[in-house]
């Protein structure tokens, strides 16, 4: 079954009953998306650009589990796999903090070369060290929608975010569609995507040997798991993504997430449950014809802002990506 079967299945499922008993009005509910549209303020985390800026980044790092190291400070968790061959990477931190990081890997490497980098989205903590591990020759693994967003301008104006193409070398060199694997001296790297979560080009990396998941962005911890609705993130894709993870994962497993702490699985579980009751209750909402403020009024993450902190941009974005997607709840126009 596709993945869009899969999502009509699954909003079919949240919003089951609701629109059946609950009176609504066509007109009424895509007046309230397009007023919403025109007056929340853009308030999703603006992505930090440090590009250019002298880095004052101070790199610690720790082991995951065997020869996976983990280093903190670069502006996003960044993994390295350390092998007879040299070094993998998943994701490079902030362009401002690469030297820094870079120095750091290659210290605990004891001067091997990086010679493969993953980005598991585009972003630019994600992204900040392909400029020099491009030009220095690795291979740059990364999802074909990830390549596509780095070989063009992003600009957002609400923002006052800009992220310039990447020049060719820096971009990815190894694009895929679904998903890949390969191996790199005794170890087995298998990745996959899971399509319109935290963005349209996410990736996980899996290290079997060592039990050890690297996510990017679609985990957090701390904060809600925003998705990035103008490059293609959707909750309802988020949350079918949280469920894949956790379909993959075993009680022993652990995930590295883009910031914060290592988890495990029974984390990924709490963001699954999570995901699925909010969605439930924004569709719910969306078919009596609530804005996004209104649903922040109404207490739409109820139960859930202890552990998850400030709802207020994870809401606003994912109303905005369910809006980009409205015609596939069944109803609402």
């Amino acid at each position: 079954m596709s993945f869009r079967s899969n999502r009509r299945v699954f909003l079919r499922a949240a919003a089951g009953g609701v629109a059946a008993c609950l009176p609504w009005n066509r007109s009424v509910v895509g007046v309230a998306f397009a007023q919403s549209a025109e007056r929340d303020v853009e308030t999703q985390r603006s992505i930090e650009n440090a590009a250019g800026a002298a880095s004052t980044a101070r790199i610690e790092t720790t082991r995951v589990r065997d020869n996976l190291l983990l280093f903190t400070g670069a502006g996003a968790n960044v993994v390295a796999s350390i092998g007879p061959d040299g070094v993998v990477m998943i994701d490079g931190g902030l362009a401002a903090h690469s030297p820094a990081l870079l120095r750091a890997v290659e210290t605990e490497a004891n001067g091997a070369r990086v010679h493969t980098l993953f980005n598991t989205h585009w972003h630019p903590e994600q992204t900040g060290s392909n400029d020099a591990l491009g030009a220095a020759g690795a291979r740059i693994v990364a999802h074909e929608n990830t390549r596509l967003w780095l070989g063009t301008d992003i600009v957002r104006p609400a923002e006052g975010f800009e992220h310039p193409a990447l020049p060719e070398h820096a971009r990815p060199n190894q694009s895929f569609r679904t998903s890949g694997e390969m191996d790199v001296g005794a170890e087995r790297i298998e990745y996959r995507h899971l399509p319109q979560a935290h963005t349209d080009g996410d990736l996980y990396v899996h290290f079997p040997r060592s039990n050890v998941f690297v996510v990017g962005d679609l985990v957090s911890v701390g904060r809600y798991p925003t998705p990035d609705y103008m490059t293609g993130g959707f909750l309802p894709g988020l949350v079918q993504a949280t469920q894949a993870l956790l379909d993959v994962m075993d009680d022993d497993s652990l995930v590295v997430p883009a910031q914060g702490t290592v988890e495990t699985r029974a984390h990924v579980a709490a963001q699954f449950e999570m995901l699925k009751t909010v969605l439930e209750r924004m569709i719910d909402r969306l078919y009596r014809g609530f804005s996004a403020r209104d649903m922040l009024e109404d207490g739409v993450t109820d139960g859930f802002d202890e552990t998850w902190g400030d709802p207020e941009q994870f809401v606003i974005s994912a109303y905005k990506g369910m809006w980009g997607h409205v015609r596939e709840f069944e109803g609402i126009v």
